[in-house]
């Protein structure tokens, strides 16, 4: 039977998408795909899944859909966060993670039939900038140089 990663290595061949697979142990696989939001911008899908299963969880993450550099904020942001995610977030949720990272993330199960998770995945830098304008307001524009 198709393990879930041949179908996404198979899928990600077809459709051309400039993914990087890692082994990071215990059985599982990281796949990264960057986007280009912004000059200055770039997001980041970070997908793990479990190597050799037929069926399998899935955590998808976009990383760096914002930053949060002024903890004096974070009550504004945590309230805009709560009404982005009621709103506009669709299959994703938005978090505030520690640092200050702004991040959407979702679970999914999925067999070797992933043509929905992809679907999902194709998603993500869009909603991404539909929530742009309105966490720029709050915490300023976005820099790769945050993350180097």
């Amino acid at each position: 039977m198709t393990t879930v990663v041949e179908s996404f290595d198979a899928l990600f061949a077809e459709r051309k998408v400039p993914v990087t697979k890692t082994d990071i142990g215990d059985g599982l696989v990281l796949y990264n795909v960057d986007f280009r939001l912004k000059a200055t911008h770039t997001l980041r899908l970070e997908m793990i899944l479990e190597n050799n299963k037929e069926e399998t969880d899935i955590q998808i993450v976009y990383r760096h859909v914002g930053f949060l550099k002024n903890y004096n904020q974070k009550d504004e942001v945590i309230s805009l966060i709560n009404q982005l995610n009621e709103m506009k977030t669709g299959y994703y949720t938005l978090f505030l993670a520690g640092d200050g990272e702004l991040y959407l993330r979702k679970l999914v199960r999925s067999n070797y039939q992933v043509k929905p998770v992809y679907d999902m995945l194709i998603q993500g830098p869009a909603i991404v900038r539909a929530l742009l304008e309105d966490l720029e307001a709050i915490t300023g524009a976005f820099d790769d140089a945050l993350f180097e």
